[in-house]
């Protein structure tokens, strides 16, 4: 059990960085559009 704990902290951290990265850039998306 301890080891599937593990496993799953460090799977959502996986998953975590990787959709940090995409939200950043969508706001900057965002923010062009409102420009425009």
């Amino acid at each position: 059990m301890s080891k599937k704990n593990q496993q799953s902290s460090w799977n959502s951290k996986r998953f975590k960085s990787p959709q940090k990265n995409e939200q950043e850039p969508v706001k900057e998306i965002q923010n062009k559009h409102r420009d425009k």
